[in-house]
């Protein structure tokens, strides 16, 4: 059996074991999240969606009366003391990640973990640690890069749109407005169309 074949089979098989397993809110979500991979996220390749699919998927699973929190935190691949911006979705405290699994850079950024309710649906090169806050050795990494001026530039840029990211997720209103503005072919309305 070829690679392909294998990841191929690999795949199928975790998610029929997380489908087969999951019941009530739990089902809902996983096929939600799955549908969206399968449909949406990896036909168009879409990296660097984090916040906008988190937000989606927090958004359509409202509409069906399922409470889920995206997360606007940080992840590290775990090759240094870097966290990066990062939104999740949780529920009831387990993670839907959909976007890390495919990075715009490969070797910028490794891709991590397809996780759907905690589940690895498809692994990833590295595991990601996830924190809603940057720890005190990340703090010190970003002291020391913000040395050079024009990376100081970049990472009071990077904080900005993490705050800013933060206020929309905490507002079911505010969330439904970003995604509206976002480009033709990633608003609510063309996400939602592959979960109908």
């Amino acid at each position: 059996m070829g690679e392909a074949k294998r990841r191929a089979k690999a795949y199928a098989n975790a998610k029929e074991s997380l489908l087969s397993s999951a019941g009530g809110d739990d089902l809902v979500v996983a096929n939600a999240a799955i549908t969206l991979f399968e449909r949406f996220i990896e036909p168009k390749r879409y990296a660097g969606g984090c916040y906008v699919t988190a937000m989606f998927l927090a958004l359509y699973l409202r509409e069906h009366t399922i409470n889920a929190e995206p997360v606007i935190g940080y992840v590290n691949d775990g090759t240094d003391d870097i966290f990066m911006s990062h939104a999740w979705l949780e529920h009831e405290g387990r993670k839907v990640d959909l976007t890390i699994h495919l990075t715009e850079y490969e070797d910028a950024q490794l891709p991590g973990d397809l996780l759907v309710l905690d589940h690895v649906l498809r692994p990833g090169k590295v595991q990601h640690t996830y924190s809603r806050e940057l720890t005190a050795a990340a703090q010190a990494e970003y002291e020391a890069m913000a040395a050079d001026p024009q990376m100081k530039m970049l990472l009071q840029h990077k904080d900005q749109e993490h705050r800013q990211m933060q206020e929309r997720a905490s507002d079911p209103e505010k969330m439904q407005a970003f995604l509206e503005a976002a480009p033709l072919g990633l608003r609510f309305s063309d996400m939602r169309e592959v979960l109908d």
